[in-house]
C-alpha cells in the first residue's frame, strides 16, 4: 500500500482508487484529512472548474402513510395514526441498470452514519462506480448523512448517532477520488447545514442541490436545516469559498450564471 501522499499524487495523476486504498482513506484520522480534501477539491477543479451548480426545485410528498417499517424514517405514518395525510395515491442495482438502459437518468446516493462498517461504504461505492461504468446513467452521487434523533433504528439502540464530521468530511473527499466517473458530487445541506455544506464544496463536492421549500423526510428525523434556501444565500456561501454559483437543470445543463 503506498503511503498517503504518494496515493493522492497517483491519484490526481489518473491513478484509479482501488477498494483497499478507497478503504484506507476513509479510515484517516488528524489533520490529514484536510490533505485528502484539498486534493479530492483539485480533482474536483479539474473535472468540474471552479464551478458550484444548483437547482430551483420543490419536494412534493404526496402522502406520509407508507406500509414499511425503515429504521431510518421518522416521517411515515401507519393506518389509523394521528397525522396522516394523502395528497394522491429501491432502486436495487438491476432496477437502475434497467432504467438507464430505456433512457432514464438517475440519483446515486448513500445513507451512511448508522449501522455500517467503512467496508459496507466501500462496497457500496464500487457498486455504484460499476454501474455508472457500465451505463453512465448516474447524474450525480448524494451523500446522504443519517439523522438519528427521532428514528426507530436510534431509539431502539440499533444505530449510533450519525456520523462524525470527520467521517462526513472524508466521505466527499474520499467519494470525489473514487469515484472517477461521476461528474457531480452534491452535498446536502438539508441533512448538514450551510456551514459544513460550505466545506464540502472545498472537499469535493460540486453541486448544493435545491432550493426546495420544505424537506419533510429529514425534518421528520430531526433535521433542522429543511426550509427553503434562497439562492442569494447560496451565492454568499459559495463565493466566500471563492466558487462561482451557477443555475442547472435536473440534468445538470446550466441554465444561467446565478
Amino acid at each position: 500500500m503506498p503511503k498517503p501522499d504518494t496515493l493522492l499524487k497517483d491519484t490526481l495523476a489518473g491513478h484509479e482508487l482501488s477498494e483497499e486504498e478507497a478503504l484506507s482513506l476513509l479510515k484517516t484520522k488528524g489533520s490529514s484529512v484536510f490533505k485528502i480534501a484539498k486534493a479530492a477539491d483539485d480533482l474536483c477543479t479539474e473535472k468540474c472548474g471552479n464551478t458550484v451548480t444548483y437547482v430551483r426545485n420543490q419536494n412534493i410528498n404526496v402522502t406520509n402513510h407508507c406500509i414499511n417499517s425503515c429504521g431510518f424514517c421518522g416521517f411515515c405514518k401507519k393506518d389509523g395514526e394521528e397525522g396522516t395525510y394523502f395528497y394522491t395515491e429501491d432502486i436495487i442495482r438491476e432496477k437502475a441498470k434497467e432504467a438507464h438502459r430505456i433512457g432514464i437518468m438517475t440519483t446515486a446516493t448513500i445513507m451512511y452514519g448508522h449501522v455500517e462498517s467503512q467496508k459496507d461504504v466501500v462496497s457500496h461505492l464500487k457498486i455504484l462506480k460499476d454501474i455508472q461504468s457500465e451505463t453512465g446513467g448516474f447524474t450525480e452521487f448524494v451523500p446522504l448523512s443519517f439523522v438519528h434523533y427521532n428514528t426507530p433504528l436510534y431509539k431502539s439502540g440499533v444505530a449510533r448517532a450519525g456520523a462524525t464530521g470527520r467521517e462526513d468530511l472524508l466521505m466527499y473527499a474520499v467519494s470525489r477520488l473514487y469515484l472517477h466517473n461521476f461528474d457531480n458530487i452534491q452535498v446536502s445541506r438539508v441533512k448538514h447545514g450551510t456551514k459544513f455544506a460550505q466545506l464540502a464544496l472545498i472537499a469535493g463536492a460540486n453541486d448544493i442541490g435545491g432550493t426546495m421549500f420544505e424537506e419533510s423526510i429529514s425534518k421528520g428525523a430531526g433535521a433542522v436545516n429543511t426550509d427553503y434556501l434562497d439562492p442569494k444565500e447560496m451565492e454568499r456561501i459559495v463565493s466566500d469559498a471563492e466558487k462561482t454559483l451557477v443555475q442547472r437543470n435536473t440534468k445538470y445543463e446550466i441554465i444561467q450564471n446565478s
